[in-house]
């Protein structure tokens, strides 16, 4: 049996020393470089006062550019003229299909043209829905014909407009009902809930429901899927 035990040659355990060396000197430079740094972000002289806060995705030039379109942008847009272009487009009752309806997209047409822009009207085959006769009857303990049109009001001239037709949902299914009413609020399934913890059946009732928090078709789906007979929603 042979034992080898070679000993590393005196010039190796100086190279190793040497490297060691070395790289303890790299660390020591690295971490004077780490401090150097440290010491100039300390240093740094803050951002002077005034100065606009940086924007995200832009650069300095190209926000103030930005800034400068949107404003040109703002000052062009005129409320007044805004205003006087609304009235004209409500100024008479235009429901879909009728000659008002054709009078404000000739409206609509002109003011576009006169702003420079090429303009072209279509007109499209639809299948509208309007009611024959809208009737809303109490017929017990007393008889009373209720009203189906809005109130004209004295501070309100277009609640005056002998063109304004009755309250109705379009493509709501022709029907008469007579039965018992349930107030239902908004009409909305967590009102129906309430109702049947309370062990109030609409089955077969005819339900009242307030306007506004969902659409009309949201309500009189709602209705549907209770099982009531009818729904009339009341502002």
């Amino acid at each position: 049996m042979t034992l080898a035990n070679r000993k590393q040659p005196r010039s190796s355990q100086r190279s190793r020393r040497k490297i060691r060396s070395a790289l303890s000197a790299c660390s020591a430079v690295a971490f004077a470089v780490a401090i150097v740094a440290g010491l100039a972000a300390a240093c740094k002289p803050p951002a002077p006062r005034g100065a606009p806060p940086p924007r995200l995705g832009f650069s300095s030039a190209a926000f103030e550019k930005q800034r400068d379109l949107e404003q040109r942008f703002r000052s062009s847009v005129s409320a007044e003229e805004l205003g006087k272009f609304h009235a004209m487009v409500t100024r008479e009752p235009h429901m879909a299909g009728t000659d008002g309806s054709r009078d404000v997209a000739e409206s609509i047409r002109g003011a576009l043209a006169a702003a420079g822009l090429n303009v072209e009207v279509i007109e499209y085959q639809a299948y509208l829905s309007f009611p024959t006769t809208v009737a809303v009857d109490i017929v017990a303990p007393i008889a009373q014909r209720l009203r189906v049109t809005e109130p004209a009001s004295a501070i309100d001239r277009d609640t005056q407009n002998p063109r304004l037709g009755p309250g109705f949902v379009a493509y709501s299914a022709s029907g008469d009902v007579t039965a018992p009413v349930v107030y239902v609020n908004y009409g909305l399934p967590d009102d129906y809930a309430q109702l049947a913890a309370r062990n109030v059946d609409v089955r077969g009732k005819l339900v009242i429901a307030r306007y506004g928090h969902s659409h009309r078709a949201v309500k009189l789906h709602t209705a549907e899927h209770a099982g009531a007979a009818g729904i009339l929603i009341y502002i």
